[in-house]
């Protein structure tokens, strides 16, 4: 897209969103079994309204039918291959890694943040960690869905895989955005309020992180009725972040114009005249048609992040509403 330019969303993303901080909270994995017990309480709640939705970890299950995919074995085995990976960078056996890997700061602090995104959202937005896959492969860690509209946020944790609070991610989400948006092969959309099971592109994706500091304050409060002062205060910086992100990482597609049916009719022309060239099986596997793939993305993208400042803004007046409950 003109005036994107990837390296400059990466270099303003980690500028503006990341702190310094070293620090880690120790001994959090002592609440492992407080979110056992939360995300399955979560899974049987979302699968009351969405059934066989959820695993009992609160992912989306990517064996649930709805998912007619006749790759699904090769799927499994890249999650295989993938766990094995990240074993072997850490210098673990594929069992020790199991055991070893829910006690990172870095996942505790995912599963925190999308704890308290349910527990202030839940009853206008399905709020969901992606498949496997998803999370592995596509780098997405949450979804969510906006019940009433169907609009998609994709939450990438400020987090690594392997290491917990490893490297920065900012060079993740400006490749997201270079090629037109996250992606979920295991994806779920809303429609007329119906559930659909399918792959989605063009999703709009912000980093969301929480801090040492936040983090100890809210991880008490996770298998509380209710939700507390901190819980609001943190789910607020969050949406606050994506306000700064929608600006900072995506402002170039932002401010320009869109003629969404003129722009359509020249990328089907364009598509029509690749498929002459090439044929149906080779086109897009060409670098003209993965141009094609990318700009076609990159309109989507811009058309669903206009929309997000409603969204936005139904969330603030959520929280505006909490917080006159406290």
């Amino acid at each position: 897209m003109p005036g994107f330019n990837a390296r400059q969303a990466g270099d303003n993303c980690k500028k503006h969103l990341f702190s310094s901080e070293k620090s880690r909270a120790v001994n959090l994995e002592k609440y492992n079994p407080v979110f056992d017990k939360f995300f399955a309480d979560l899974a049987a709640e979302t699968n009351a309204d969405y059934p066989k939705l959820l695993r009992t970890d609160g992912s989306i299950d990517m064996d649930a039918g709805g998912f007619e995919f006749s790759d699904r074995d090769k799927d499994r085995q890249t999650l295989a291959d993938c766990e094995n990976f990240f074993a072997s960078k850490l210098g673990q056996s594929l069992d020790q890694w199991k055991v070893e890997h829910p006690k990172a700061w870095g996942v505790i602090a995912e599963k925190a943040i999308t704890a308290v995104l349910y527990k202030v959202l839940k009853n206008d937005f399905l709020v969901a960690r992606t498949s496997i896959y998803d999370d592995y492969v596509n780098k997405v860690d949450d979804v969510i869905i906006d019940k009433e509209n169907g609009s998609i946020i994709c939450g990438l944790n400020k987090l690594d895989p392997v290491e917990g609070a490893g490297p920065d991610r900012y060079q993740e989400i400006s490749k997201t955005i270079s090629f037109g948006g996250a992606h979920l092969k295991y994806g779920v959309q809303l429609k007329d309020g119906k559930l659909l099971r399918r792959k989605l592109w063009s999703l709009p994706a912000f980093l969301l992180s929480v801090n040492t500091a936040d983090l100890e304050k809210i991880l008490p409060d996770i298998d509380r009725a209710g939700i507390s002062a901190d819980e609001l205060r943190v789910v607020s910086g969050l949406v606050d972040s994506m306000r700064e992100q929608l600006l900072v990482l995506y402002g170039a597609i932002l401010t320009q114009p869109i003629n969404f049916p003129e722009i359509m009719e020249e990328l089907n022309r364009e598509k029509e005249e690749l498929l002459e060239k090439y044929g149906e099986e080779e086109w897009s596997k060409t670098s003209e048609g993965r141009s094609w793939s990318r700009r076609h993305g990159q309109r989507a993208l811009a058309i669903k992040l206009k929309k997000l400042s409603v969204t936005f803004d139904k969330i603030k007046n959520i929280l505006e509403n909490l917080k006159s409950q406290i």
